[in-house]
């Protein structure tokens, strides 16, 4: 910019004072430049160390199967992994090989994952959602808290409706 400055001032018959204001102006557009790029990586490595906020939940829908629910509550995003599990940790869904990514988007608040539980493993109509999920920039970042677990206790009712548990009448 500085450049082409000068060169627009040798070219025009103006004086050294109007050559040397537009070069002033060139040089200012180049700082707010490099000011600008600098708060844009400011503001990135910001975004790259919020911790992803979610809510999971465990649903069954009127056809008998279950599905997780996953809300992302900031645009971070996240993998995840869960599993159900019923009394004594003992595992009723599949397991998946790997984390799941999830991009958060303006238009979709609520993203779906089918569940497959098998029901001759539940015991006392207890089932319990695992979900954990990381910033996909946590291995940015080891020092920080990139990560959580939410832990979402149900029944399991023998007539097939999935409601959340509580110790209290439980």
């Amino acid at each position: 910019m500085l450049a082409f400055a000068a060169a627009l001032a040798a070219l025009l018959p103006i004086s050294s004072l109007w050559a040397a204001v537009l070069a002033l102006l060139a040089g200012l557009g180049d700082v707010f430049s490099f000011i600008s790029a600098r708060r844009k990586e400011r503001l990135e490595e910001a975004f790259k160390k919020t911790p992803p906020q979610v809510e999971a939940s465990l649903q069954r829908n009127a056809d008998g199967s279950f599905v997780v629910l996953i809300r992302p509550l900031n645009d971070v995003p996240f993998e995840c992994d869960w599993r159900v599990v019923t009394k004594n940790d003992v595992v009723v869904s599949g397991i998946s090989l790997e984390w799941a990514k999830v991009v958060p988007k303006q238009h979709i608040s609520v993203y779906r994952e089918h569940a497959d539980l098998d029901l001759d493993k539940v015991r006392d109509e207890y089932v319990e959602l695992r979900f954990s999920f990381r910033s996909v920039f946590a291995s940015d970042y080891p020092e920080l808290t990139l990560s959580d677990r939410i832990f979402c206790p149900y029944r399991l009712r023998p007539s097939g409706v999935l409601e959340p548990f509580s110790e209290v009448g439980g």
